[in-house]
């Protein structure tokens, strides 16, 4: 697939003068048509035969619904950076060149005067600059979901942004304060923003119809934040099911990479399965490792199975026994105890602190949470609840 590049920078100006801020927003090409499926389908075998693509007559569209700049470097202004390191960041921006790459073969070079560069280390700081006043708005609503004494109302990281509102009532409040906000040149992809509505399975999925300015935000079943599938039920078996397969998909490869080379052995083997499948399968396993999943682990039998030549009926204790793998479900507990033990030290000014204290604090035989199953195998289990107070002890 094309992939952007970012054009060459700028230095900032040896002499130290003042680079004008209307620089930053030199033109961008107005196209008006998109690239189709066929066209990109015939670039790629054209790239692939080694031909030439003729990118000159292709068409390239390119949507920019992201940071404006000029907007940027006024909030940098409010924020008092200005001098060396104000002109520092503006040459990073300033007369910006891209061009779209396929194996090799380059299209011609166009300029880019919105958005921040991909992968550029300073751009994740440039963003939280940017959204700050946004945040700031957002909370002053006072709405938001109660954890303790606080009201947690929005979650960030990078640039995924989640509301968090007890009514669809105190939802659309807050999507009509992020729309007057966007005022800022700023628009949101109404297209990949997505209204989930947690609750228990009784209870039906509200029919309140949520609106981002004009347009119209559809309510979804379930979403991906940070790499973790969200159910609207909050199902851990559907977190579990989603990491078994992509780990699925890990271990394939590993696979295939071993037929290639006609096999590894055992230490090699292994050392693959922990660093390229177990990482995968044990992604958020910290929220739902505390209990067992058939498609967990399918995964490590499978992979155990193939090492071992034999067929799906040989039994598991067989290949366990063989292989002497640690047991997937061992490894889920220490995956579990790890960060209950980070929550047991961290610091209580961390909003992760207090929605484990609320949750610890809420958790009851009429409220079973992962919490309240960790307690109870820590002071009913000896052995496990030792392996707690050590670790804990020493930092976790």
């Amino acid at each position: 697939m094309p992939s952007s590049v970012d054009g060459t920078g700028i230095d900032v100006d040896p002499k130290g003068q003042q680079v004008d801020d209307t620089q930053i927003n030199s033109g961008i090409p107005e196209l008006d048509s998109q690239i189709s499926v066929a066209e990109t389908y015939k670039v790629l075998l054209d790239a692939k035969s080694g031909k030439a693509p003729g990118f000159d007559n292709i068409p390239i569209f390119i949507k920019h619904t992201t940071v404006n700049r000029t907007t940027l470097l006024d909030k940098i202004k409010e924020f008092g950076i200005g001098g060396r390191f104000y002109n520092a960041i503006l040459s990073l921006y300033r007369n910006v060149e891209c061009c779209v790459r396929v194996n090799g073969f380059e299209s011609r070079w166009f300029k880019v005067g919105t958005a921040l560069k991909q992968g550029c280390p300073l751009s994740p700081i440039l963003f939280n600059l940017y959204i700050n006043d946004l945040i700031t708005a957002i909370k002053d609503l006072d709405i938001g979901i109660e954890i303790g004494n606080e009201k947690i109302s929005i979650l960030l990281y990078a640039d995924d942004v989640a509301l968090l509102a007890e009514s669809p009532e105190d939802l659309q409040n807050m999507l009509d304060t992020v729309n007057i906000w966007c005022n800022n040149n700023m628009l949101v992809n109404c297209d990949k923003s997505n209204i989930v509505h947690f609750r228990p399975n009784k209870k039906a999925v509200t029919n309140f119809v949520f609106k981002m300015g004009t347009d119209s935000l559809k309510v979804v079943s379930k979403c991906i934040y940070l790499g973790v599938l969200l159910s609207e039920f909050l199902d851990y078996a559907v977190m579990a099911k989603a990491a078994a397969l992509s780990a699925g998909r890990a271990l394939g490869l590993v696979i295939s990479k071993s037929k290639i080379f006609g096999g590894f052995q055992f230490s090699t083997f292994t050392k693959l399965y922990d660093s390229m499948v177990w990482p995968v399968l044990n992604y958020s396993a910290a929220i739902w490792g505390d209990k067992e999943f058939s498609c967990v682990k399918a995964v490590q039998n499978r992979a155990m199975r193939y090492f071992l030549g034999v067929g799906k009926y040989t039994p598991n204790t067989a290949i366990n026994g063989e292989m002497s793998w640690i047991p997937a479900k061992v490894k889920q507990w220490g995956t579990v105890t790890r960060q209950f033990c980070r929550f047991k030290n961290m610091t209580h000014n961390r909003v992760n602190k207090k929605i484990f204290l609320w949750a610890e604090n809420e958790s009851s035989r009429n409220c079973k949470s992962s919490v309240f199953r960790m307690c109870k195998i820590q002071w009913h289990s000896g052995d496990i609840g030792n392996i707690l107070f050590i670790t804990c002890t020493r930092g976790g």
